[in-house]
């Protein structure tokens, strides 16, 4: 990590681990407007034929960006 304002941090993997606190974060995305199914009418189209409305939720786990830059240095001011 460095950049403006921050002291140059190099980390592993395991001093990811180490240091930081896990967190998890579900989110959900969603496709509003793709709408394959129309597309293909035009040309072929790869893919899942999905109407309006595609849902697609993830699980992210690791450790928070903010608190490595905080590491580095950053600013607290940064909710």
């Amino acid at each position: 990590v460095e950049g403006e304002g921050l002291s140059r941090l190099v980390l592993s993997m395991d001093e990811l681990k180490a240091r930081f606190r896990q967190h998890s974060i579900t989110a959900t995305v969603q496709c509003s407007g793709n709408r394959r199914n129309e597309m293909k009418r035009v040309k072929p189209v790869k893919g899942l034929d999905w109407d309006q409305g595609a849902i697609g939720t993830a699980v992210w786990t690791g450790v928070l960006l903010r608190d490595v830059l905080l590491a580095a240095g950053g600013s607290s001011d940064v909710t």
